[in-house]
């Protein structure tokens, strides 16, 4: 014996508008997420962003580039990891706050450590292999925006 259901036009309604929120809610699917729980989002032509969350210092930021470049690029340690857009507005999670980085290639000789620099302006950068250093201390090394 088959039993129909029978919902209202209200009750349908009431439905379709909780699936619609849930589906809101989960936003999109990050690429990867770091150590230090920061999501990353693949962008178009090899760059990708990193979603802040309340706190999050410019270490923070680097330390999760360092570890998506390693992991999911494939980036050597030599490489860099360059800040294209600065801390903003983020371009996948409404109302959410991020950093946009590229991979550059190993330049000719290797940069100077400068650990004072600031870290939130276009063409910061640091190489792979410091940035994935900068998760060792829990939530990056307290570096903080100038």
């Amino acid at each position: 014996m088959t039993h129909a259901i029978r919902l209202s036009g209200r009750a349908v309604l009431l439905f379709a508008l909780l699936l619609a929120g849930c589906a809101a809610l989960t936003g999109p699917q990050p690429s990867f997420v770091a150590r230090n729980d920061l999501r990353i989002y693949q962008l178009s032509a090899g760059r990708f962003e990193v979603l802040a969350r309340p706190g999050t210092s410019g270490g923070d930021y680097f330390c999760a580039a360092g570890e998506y470049a390693r992991i999911m690029r494939n980036a050597r340690g030599a490489q860099r990891v360059v800040v294209t857009d600065p801390d903003g507005p983020s371009q996948t999670v409404a109302g959410g706050r991020s950093m946009v980085f590229e991979i550059a290639p190993q330049g000719p000789r290797t940069l100077p450590l400068v650990t004072n620099a600031p870290m939130n302006r276009r063409g910061a950068s640091f190489t792979v292999a410091f940035a994935q250093s900068l998760c060792w201390e829990g939530r990056g090394v307290g570096f903080t925006f100038n």
